[in-house]
């Protein structure tokens, strides 16, 4: 395409882009022993050597993990259970992780599909 525009008359320049990509090659989550139905979320970053703690189930209020005063010392370390809502999947997992949380698991407490990055 840029050798058509180029012969057209235009001034082409074909900039190098750099996209990520992600595929879930082996998605499981293993509570207390017990395989869970689960899915990573578009984009979720990967976690070859997977990760573990204990599950902590954050308190459900108006914000739902959307607010750094939503955790408390025990999502240091661990892998927070959070209920889908208010706020985007994003932005509860980035809360998370800067109070220490090694995953999140989003609960689907809605009737239909979670999707979401």
């Amino acid at each position: 395409m840029a050798g058509v525009l180029r012969a057209a008359g235009f001034d082409v320049s074909v900039p190098e882009v750099l996209v990520r990509t992600y595929t879930a090659g082996n998605e499981r989550l293993t509570v207390g022993g017990t395989l869970m139905a689960a899915r990573a979320l578009a984009l979720s970053p990967a976690a070859p050597d997977g990760v573990s703690g204990p599950l902590v189930v954050l308190d459900q209020d108006a914000t739902s993990g959307c607010e750094a005063a939503d955790h408390t010392n025990r999502s240091r370390g661990a892998v927070l259970l959070i209920r889908r809502g208010t706020c985007p999947f994003g932005q509860k997992v980035q809360v998370a992780a800067d109070a220490g949380a090694v995953a999140v698991v989003v609960a689907n407490s809605e009737d239909g599909p979670l999707t979401g990055a």
